[in-house]
């Protein structure tokens, strides 16, 4: 089902960060930005604690070098992670290779990794809500069953998982390992270095950032589902099965995003494979589905609503100004004004307005049908657009800003998902 199934007030919607005094976050660009804003210790701490964790896997190795070898280049990247208010509750600080400064054939080679489409999560997310009505309404009687019963019964069907430093648990082939430079705020001490040496760092698990990291991890996290007793689908190979005596368990990921689905009369199915998967990985499991790959869940007493409504949001304060304040109650207008600008728009532009269609097919394939046919038609101009073009765009703008919270609703009902 489209449409306002939900009212605003059902679901999140997008804030600005903010530390514990109330004031904005800026997320530094570099390691001396980081080290001059008003948040230097928070950053600071941020890096010692990843630094930890990359010396705690061996994800390094320090080797001394010819001055003469060529070095991948190494960087700081930050982030913080928030509440549904905006309050930062999580400061992050990753270390990434510059991969594109790699040369396929001597740096890397083989870089394709399959990832889980939108599709199969929304087929995923229909299956186990049919399960849990199911499930539900043969123990419950309907008009009995609050939402947080519901919550509950749908978390021991469905849940999420994120596997923390993934790429840093998988180890890197020794015939694609590479030097990297040492990052500012690592002190690895006093070194006695000779002068024809340099310190650099070898790779020895997939680091973020190189063009093969994802290939590694995904090789990494088969090779261990298929030890487990799953088995791969044959036409979503980042879905895999496994039989067991009281039903089916379902496990799909997106890179380090993982997500189950229990379809067995066992609420506890999971439980030993969890605990295997442990054994190879670090994995925080959510209590309740609300976020997976950028879509956020909501569990009401009729199903579960899969919806963008932060996404959207952002999407309007990025380009709402833009895109004018009048109202669209569709995302394309019944009748072709006339005349058209048909002057072709500059570079500054055309870049602007493919980031605008891009975000927009991500939400059209995740879960808003209804701004396929305009995205489509946009898509079609992406080479060459026009002013009319862009215009065209902000108009599904403005028709986001009025429904932000579409989205999808996967019924509890029995008889059939809608």
């Amino acid at each position: 089902n489209i449409g306002g199934a939900l009212t605003p007030t059902h679901v999140s919607v997008a804030v600005a960060a903010r530390d514990e005094d109330g004031d904005p976050v800026v997320i530094p660009s570099s390691y001396n930005q980081a080290m001059q804003s008003k948040h230097a210790e928070h950053w600071k701490s941020a890096m010692r604690e990843h630094i930890e964790g990359l010396i705690e896997l061996s994800v390094f190795a320090p080797k001394l070098v010819p001055k003469r070898e060529k070095l991948i280049p190494s960087r700081w990247v930050y982030d913080v992670k928030v509440d549904d208010t905006g309050c930062v509750t999580r400061w992050k600080a990753r270390l990434v290779v510059q991969g594109f400064r790699q040369r396929r054939g001597i740096d890397y080679d083989q870089v394709f990794a399959p990832a889980i489409r939108a599709e199969q999560i929304r087929f995923m997310i229909g299956v186990a809500a049919k399960h849990c009505g199911t499930k539900v309404l043969g123990t419950v009687r309907p008009e009995d069953a609050t939402v947080e019963f519901y919550k509950s019964a749908f978390a021991s069907v469905l849940t999420t998982g994120d596997v923390k430093d993934a790429y840093l648990n998988s180890e890197m082939p020794e015939e694609e390992q590479i030097y990297t430079t040492v990052p500012p705020g690592w002190d690895l001490g006093d070194m006695s270095i000779p002068e024809n040496l340099k310190l650099a760092l070898l790779t020895l698990k997939a680091v973020p950032g190189m063009h093969q990291s994802g290939r590694v991890y995904y090789k990494s996290q088969r090779k261990m589902l298929l030890a487990l007793g799953f088995e791969p689908c044959e036409v979503a190979p980042c879905i895999y099965v496994k039989v067991v005596p009281t039903g089916i368990l379902v496990i799909g990921h997106f890179v380090d995003d993982l997500i189950l689905c229990n379809l067995s009369s066992d609420p506890h199915a999971f439980d030993d494979v969890r605990a295997a998967i442990s054994k190879h990985y670090t994995v925080k499991y959510a209590d309740n589905i609300e976020k997976f790959v950028g879509a956020q869940f909501t569990v009401t007493e009729i199903g579960i609503f899969m919806h963008l409504t932060q996404y959207c949001e952002d999407l309007i304060e990025k380009h709402g100004p833009a895109a004018g304040s009048k109202k669209a109650m569709t995302p394309e207008a019944d009748v072709v004004p006339a005349p058209r600008d048909e002057r072709l728009l500059q570079r500054a532009d055309i870049q602007l307005y493919q980031s605008i269609v891009g975000a927009l097919m991500f939400a059209m394939t995740t879960c808003r049908p209804d701004i396929a046919h305009a995205t489509n038609m946009l898509a079609r101009r992406m080479a060459s657009p026009r002013a009319c073009d862009l215009g065209d765009a902000y108009r599904v703008i403005r028709y986001l800003k009025l429904r932000p919270n579409y989205g999808l609703l996967f019924r509890f009902d029995e008889d059939e998902i809608h």
